[in-house]
């Protein structure tokens, strides 16, 4: 992390660091823990005023609905897969998406020309309310999508209606989940992508399968998230 540039950063801004919790297993089926309490303390070392850090899991664990009807809890699913623990430890500020409210929380996001998408996408709406966005994926095996990393990573940021969108029109799976990364609020927000990878989710994914240890530990880092993942 010391090698980095983060010569975006001025002192007193405001970070959101985005984490892939697909659930309450450990990591690799979610963010390293390790690499939130490194990537934190490299941001707050380096002048930032706040650091937020959160996520929204996936359907099958939690879904928020019209009226406020909801199923499952990230924050839960987080305090069982290390990852809270590891946000409180940094001393940045934990945000659950299905916490903040179906209307209230989102807002509709602004896509690129010639989008594959036929309904909206509605993102949280911390992100209009931060000046730099940080990704921390995990990289594994994906049942859906052949593998998830950085691109797929944007799906967290959906609000349930969207997430059911993207998956309506399985043709365009991939495209739209790339999409979101390239709305303006959040491109012009992102700054760095960065997979710190202890181990790797194999042959099913994203929250079971094989385990595998990799050694070395696989460390990538690009201000750009397909660079990043290619």
């Amino acid at each position: 992390l010391a090698r980095l540039d983060l010569g975006w950063l001025g002192a007193g801004d405001t970070v959101f660091v985005k984490l892939a919790c697909n659930s309450g297993h450990v990591h690799p089926a979610v963010t390293s823990p390790a690499a939130v309490t490194g990537v934190c303390a490299e941001l707050f070392d380096r002048g930032a005023g706040r650091v937020i850090v959160g996520d929204q899991a996936g359907v099958e664990r939690v879904r928020l609905a019209p009226g406020e009807a909801r199923f499952g809890s990230t924050r839960e699913l987080m305090e069982e897969n290390g990852l809270y623990e590891a946000i409180m430890e940094a001393g940045a500020e934990p945000h659950f998406f299905d916490d903040e409210g179906y209307d209230a929380g989102y807002f509709e996001a602004t896509l690129p020309e010639g989008h594959h998408w036929d309904a909206p996408v509605m993102l949280p709406r911390v992100v209009e309310e931060v000046d730099h966005i940080v990704v921390l994926p995990r990289l594994g095996s994906h049942s859906l999508s052949g593998y998830s990393h950085g691109l797929k990573c944007a799906v967290g940021w959906l609000r349930d209606d969207s997430r059911f969108h993207l998956h309506d029109d399985a043709a365009t799976f991939h495209e739209k989940y790339a999409e979101i990364n390239a709305c303006a609020e959040l491109a012009s927000r992102y700054r760095l992508v960065f997979t710190f990878a202890q181990q790797l989710m194999l042959h099913q994914g994203p929250d079971t399968g094989t385990v595998a240890d990799v050694d070395p530990w696989i460390v990538i880092a690009s201000d750009d998230v397909a660079h990043h993942d290619a």
